[in-house]
């Protein structure tokens, strides 16, 4: 049993340089993958800790019907 796992482990070690491009590709765009959601993560928690931070607790607003929170407004 160990003669076949030194023979397939040794099959794999040499068979590795052959998809180096692939290989590559692969591990920069899972890279590229995370450092996208880490940017969308840290944007949002920064988004949260700005409306959390934001206006007193004291405070109060009247508005009318149908209107929309300035969270929203543009």
């Amino acid at each position: 049993m160990i003669p076949q796992t030194m023979a397939v482990i040794t099959i794999n070690l040499r068979s590795i340089p052959q998809p180096w491009g692939m290989s590559l590709s692969t591990i920069v765009s899972t890279a590229l993958v995370v450092g996208v959601l880490l940017g969308f993560m840290a944007m949002a928690n920064g988004f949260r800790a700005s409306v959390q931070s934001s206006g007193l607790d004291v405070s109060a607003g009247i508005v009318r019907g149908g209107a929309q929170p300035d969270v929203f407004s543009h």
